[in-house]
């Protein structure tokens, strides 16, 4: 699952969708990130890709030796760049919590659904932890892949691509007159 998310526009920018048996081969998914890391999400360039370490890690090897440098891994377990978090699950989780209240996802039931399903609670040291899939597995929830693809795009703050402008062919003579005859 690739998402994408651009500011406050989370829905303009279809997810990709690589499922089934075809999701398990690595080619494949390091194929299509890397076309998108080439032509773009709907032409608009992709300033960045988080890609979850837990599967990832040889799909960030790969792009980065076909010279993509703006690929990152990201390991959900890792520290928190926030002390009010317990990880990184957390943390991101949790910027893409106080992000909905103003940014715009598609009308996916899939995706609201997955956004509601983890559950939480506050540790002893104070800090949020997000519902491990495990535990949402007994639960009977399905893992929020969806979700965590959209949280992803937290990770770390991200700089907008800027397109480069196109300038206008040089015409000495724009004004359509020619300087002989």
């Amino acid at each position: 699952m690739i998402r994408f998310r651009r500011g406050l526009d989370a829905r303009s920018y279809p997810p990709i969708r690589i499922t089934g048996e075809a999701g398990r081969d690595r080619s494949i998914l390091i194929a299509a990130a890397a076309q998108i890391l080439r032509d773009g999400a709907n032409g608009t360039p992709v300033a960045a890709m988080f890609v979850d370490s837990a599967f990832g890690a040889p799909i960030v090897e790969r792009l980065h030796s076909l010279g993509f440098n703006n690929v990152h891994e990201i390991s959900f377990g890792a520290p928190s760049p926030d002390r009010h978090q317990a990880n990184m699950r957390a943390y991101m989780w949790f910027r893409l919590k106080e992000w909905l209240t103003k940014g715009a996802i598609a009308d996916e039931d899939r995706l609201a659904g997955q956004l509601a399903a983890p559950g939480y609670h506050i540790n002893t040291g104070g800090k949020l932890v997000i519902e491990s899939k495990a535990e949402m597995a007994r639960r009977g929830e399905a893992s929020p892949d969806d979700g965590d693809a959209l949280a992803l795009t937290f990770a770390r703050p991200v700089a907008l691509v800027q397109e480069p402008k196109r300038q206008a062919p040089y015409r000495p003579w724009s004004d359509g007159y020619a300087p002989f005859g």
